[in-house]
């Protein structure tokens, strides 16, 4: 159950040529995905109604140009975009029942057993599903030239990059009338 894929990617790769000395390159290239994700939470209790969303894009730009023999720049742009969500439905309660052992002072976890079964430890825990996000932004530019003479090069240039972005999670915990609520960090 729940265990359903799909991924969906493209790639777009474009240039133009101005002249021999000038040229333009762009890529864009974007993913797209969806996953069922059944899956233990605890105790060997399985969550089946789980799933994430995945979109990512970046596109870049590049112009080189050549001026004479002896000067040369680049510049560049590039922007990348991620968002990641998780989500997992509220509605499920996981009340576990378990079998432990003993011996001595020390007490361990046996097995799940039906909720009221004889000789089982009812309430030993709730399993409470979380749901959760990432998003992030990421911005590049730059700039080289590049000058030649006989003894070298004098190569000058300027990168600036910024990336931010937001990452949350979410608990359902009780609060202490029984009500479910949303704890995020």
């Amino acid at each position: 159950p729940n265990d359903a894929f799909r991924i969906t990617s493209g790639t777009a790769n474009v240039g133009f040529r101005f002249s021999d000395a000038t040229q333009l390159r762009a890529v864009y290239r974007t993913f797209d995905s969806y996953t069922g994700a059944p899956g233990q939470v605890a105790y060997g209790l399985t969550n089946f109604d789980a799933h994430e969303r995945d979109r990512d894009a970046t596109v870049s730009v590049r112009l080189d140009d050549r001026r004479g023999t002896r000067f040369s720049q680049h510049v560049q742009f590039g922007y990348h975009r991620y968002r990641d969500t998780f989500t997992d439905n509220v509605e499920e309660d996981y009340n576990v029942s378990a079998f432990i052992k003993t011996d001595g002072l020390k007490t361990y976890f046996a097995g799940l057993a039906p909720a009221g079964a004889p000789g089982s430890v009812p309430g030993f825990g709730d399993v409470l599903p979380s749901s959760g996000f990432t998003f992030t932004d990421r911005t590049s530019a730059g700039y080289q030239g590049t000058v030649s003479h006989r003894g070298g090069a004098l190569v000058f240039g300027y990168d600036y990059e910024r990336q931010a972005g937001l990452i949350s999670g979410t608990n359902v915990v009780r609060d202490n009338n029984g009500v479910y609520v949303h704890e995020q960090y």
